[in-house]
């Protein structure tokens, strides 16, 4: 059985990885706990890391207001039609640049 050994850059690539993985994460982390604790230990507390305190009033009172789901179905219109249209646009120009007879078809493709 072969023993693998860790060099240095090993040992580097790790430290670079996991350091990329906790700021990619930490702020979604952080977003959450802040939607969670109370506006007191918000104050009081200045890294947010570990939940202090827990409490559901943010969310109540936002989702209590009728601009949260006009804001949510807009989303979700612009997220339908954005991606319609670009498909739409995709599909008709793969079909156009399929081809072969196309005049000019030589000048988008260099290959």
């Amino acid at each position: 059985m072969v023993r693998q050994r860790f060099t240095v850059f090993d040992y580097v690539n790790y430290a670079i990885l996991v350091a990329f993985c906790f700021s990619t994460f930490y702020p979604f982390w952080h977003v959450l706990v802040i939607s969670f604790a109370t506006p007191q230990m918000y104050y009081l507390d200045r890294f947010h890391l570990i939940p202090r305190s827990f409490t559901l009033e943010a969310y109540q009172y936002n989702f209590a207001e009728p601009q949260v789901f006009r804001s949510f179905f807009t989303s979700i219109r612009v997220t339908v039609s954005g991606t319609s249209l670009a498909m739409f646009v995709t599909i008709c120009t793969g079909y156009f640049l399929s081809k072969r007879e196309i005049r000019g078809r030589n000048l988008i493709f260099f290959f």
